[in-house]
């Protein structure tokens, strides 16, 4: 379509599966977690012991391992945590540091992930996996339609550039979002400070640049070895980065651009397989079809999200443009240039939401 080849110099694009095949993959609240003082969660998920009775439990296809440090203290780690500083692991690294310096450890971590340890529950820097609580209930998770709460308060609407609702708000009552420079206290259920940036130290620029982009390019090389990369490619600086650190890295993903006209740059229609086939990496231009909406796909989207996100990921869920993403993939995304420029800078005259500005530009 349009001209959007695929040129094979790596990795061959999997062949497209039915609407209706893809269909049978959905699961709800796939990858999902709670943490509950009941003795069991949703059925067929896993349950593990954690401090003051509580128990986590998880969907079997998340990864959780429990680590014990230098001191003995247990830890519970979820989700896809990368070295982003040395290249030691892990688990190694958490095994060989003092209990009261693991949380500073994790600051060299990127990726998408949860730990719990010592009384408090804390997330990845840019809060991937992310965390959603009720203090009266005394429930987190990450999946908003699992917790109980009242609403909504207030909706979003993509006319207001309102996609999600921005932390710490949720949209219903008594349901709190955790920011990444907070933690969950466990024994009181209520969050905490915690810096996002440890201390830096003085260094020149061309030294804080070469700092930059080891950090950087050990992540995507980190994650590359999760599965099988691919970069959802458009014209804005994140995604271009990222498939620019991919490159400095060694590996050659695959790379796609979705159809969303006519809310579309020009830019973003001709841009991303020019710039692959300049680096000579696959492209594919993943199509919208007009006559094609997937009804059971919107109704697996609004209960996975409890309405707590709209717009573009639904939409493409509904016309089958995900359908090419198997177990495996792993899609490396941006989003850190929406909150430099403060994405939600024009919000909306609404009570609830004015209260949310001073979070926004986080």
């Amino acid at each position: 379509d349009a001209g959007r080849d695929e040129r094979a110099s790596g990795r061959a694009w999997p062949a497209r599966p039915r609407c209706s095949k893809g269909m049978t993959r959905l699961e709800l609240h796939r990858r999902q977690f709670l943490v509950n003082g009941a003795d069991r969660g949703p059925a067929g998920w896993r349950t593990f012991l954690l401090e003051d009775a509580l128990r986590l439990h998880a969907h079997p296809d998340l990864p959780v391992r429990s680590v014990r440090d230098r001191d003995g203290s247990s830890w519970t780690l979820l989700g896809w945590p990368v070295p982003a500083r040395d290249a030691t692991g892990i688990v190694e690294s958490l095994q060989a540091t003092p209990g009261h310096e693991v949380w500073r450890l994790s600051d060299g971590w990127a990726g998408r992930w949860v730990l719990v340890g010592r009384g408090r529950l804390g997330l990845d820097a840019a809060g991937m996996l992310g965390v959603l609580f009720n203090p009266e209930q005394r429930t987190a998770g990450s999946s908003p339609a699992l917790i109980p709460s009242l609403g909504p308060t207030y909706a979003i609407r993509h006319s207001d550039r309102m996609n999600w609702y921005p932390g710490p708000g949720s949209g219903r009552l008594a349901l709190r979002r955790l920011l990444p420079s907070q933690q969950l206290d466990l024994s009181r259920w209520t969050p905490v400070p915690r810096p996002l940036l440890s201390p830096v130290p003085a260094r020149t620029y061309e030294a804080t640049l070469d700092e930059l982009q080891t950090v950087l390019t050990r992540t995507v090389q980190g994650m590359a070895a999760l599965g099988d990369v691919m970069v959802p490619l458009s014209a804005g600086h994140d995604s271009r980065l990222i498939l620019g650190l991919l490159w400095a890295a060694g590996t050659r993903p695959p790379t796609f651009t979705m159809d969303r006209r006519p809310e579309m740059s020009r830019a973003d229609q001709s841009l991303p397989e020019r710039i692959a086939r300049r680096l000579g990496v696959p492209h594919r231009w993943i199509p919208r079809p007009a006559a094609y909406l997937h009804p059971e796909a919107i109704d697996l989207y609004r209960e996975q999200s409890a309405g707590h996100a709209i717009e573009q990921d639904r939409l493409y869920l509904a016309h089958g443009q995900l359908d090419h993403v198997r177990d495996g993939h792993v899609l490396l995304t941006g989003g850190a240039f929406e909150i430099a420029r403060r994405h939600y800078r024009r919000l909306p005259a609404h009570g609830g939401l004015r209260a949310l500005g001073a979070f926004a530009p986080l």
